[in-house]
């Protein structure tokens, strides 16, 4: 009886060695690995450019890979390699191919707004990073790892999402000591505020603007992708001097109440729109909720530009022409 235990404990042994301990297995972890850190990057420039919402990752994610027939493909296909590893490691290798390539589109560096290694990015990345090895770790200890990691390469985007819910509070509060500088900054400098939103053309419109005034009078313009709170607060913080004559703040939203609060503490004395559009249209849910939470820039600046050729928008010159 003690002779049957031994065989069926090396039994076990044997079927179980190729699958968790094999030189396959560990060759296709490193593959799920590299391709989670391809991953990551797509997904962290996603969570910037989202202004780190939580959640918006994988709303994000999943819009992408339900968008066309050739991602749900191959998001179908990571899936099936994860589940197919528990039998068969060699499978993760399907995995790491598609979470590498797709969704098809989504470009690590982007075409309209690349990574911007900010502080809040390095944190989030850390956290992300930290959180990943943990599950690996884990992995590893109960023989498991290809499987996890092929899962955590599929799963970047709720990870991520994680790390930003677990961030959000800690940096909320650290940007309202930054805001609070920066609006005591304004007050004390007292430039010219001239306030771009815009569904496309903010940045270019800035950065015209910036060069049309510097031959005249000392200007600052905010940097790219700085267009939020925390942006916002520190591009006046670490670059608005003392006798800085105009300073172009380039404000985006991604939600009703965004640009109302940026104003609040950031006044303009101009305020801009450039163009309204469908973009970011899955999360407004129609060109007329952009174009009001757009139109906040305008509540509190006396001098309003508005381009007229858009029908909507000469509409709302006539409205703000209207009210004084």
């Amino acid at each position: 009886m003690s002779g049957g235990r031994t065989l069926a404990f090396s039994a076990a042994a044997v079927v179980h060695a190729p699958r968790f301990t094999s030189a396959t297995a560990w060759v296709v972890s490193a593959l799920c690995l590299g391709a989670m850190v391809v991953a990551g990057l797509r997904w962290l420039r996603v969570a910037q450019r989202e202004h780190y919402l939580p959640g918006s990752v994988s709303r994000f994610a999943a819009r992408w890979w339900l968008g066309s027939p050739a991602n749900a493909v191959i998001g179908l296909a990571a899936v099936v390699g994860v589940v197919a590893t528990w039998w068969w490691p060699l499978a993760a290798a399907v995995t790491a191919g598609a979470v590498a390539v797709g969704p098809l589109g989504l470009g690590v560096r982007g075409r309209t707004s690349a990574l911007a290694w900010t502080r809040r990015l390095r944190t989030l990345a850390a956290v992300w990073a930290l959180s990943s090895a943990v599950v690996v770790a884990a992995g590893i200890a109960l023989g498991l790892v290809p499987l996890v990691t092929a899962a955590l390469a599929v799963l970047t985007p709720l990870v991520v999402d994680a790390a930003t819910a677990l961030l959000w509070p800690i940096e909320r509060r650290l940007a309202g000591r930054h805001v609070q500088r920066a609006a005591d900054r304004l007050a004390r400098v007292h430039p010219t505020v001239v306030a771009i939103t815009g569904s496309f053309g903010k940045t270019s419109t800035k950065g015209h603007l910036a060069q049309l005034v510097e031959g005249s009078r000392s200007v600052v313009a905010t940097p790219a992708s700085f267009n939020n709170r925390a942006g916002l607060a520190r591009a006046v913080n670490e670059s608005l001097a003392d006798g800085t004559g105009v300073f172009v703040a380039e404000m985006g939203t991604y939600g009703p109440g965004e640009i109302a609060e940026l104003c609040q503490w950031c006044r303009p004395d101009v305020a801009v729109i450039t163009a309204i559009g469908p973009v970011h249209l899955e999360r407004f849910g129609s060109e007329e909720r952009i174009l009001q939470a757009k139109s906040e820039i305008l509540e509190r600046a006396p001098t309003v530009v508005l381009p007229i050729d858009d029908q909507r928008l000469a509409s709302l010159a006539d409205r703000v022409e209207a009210s004084g």
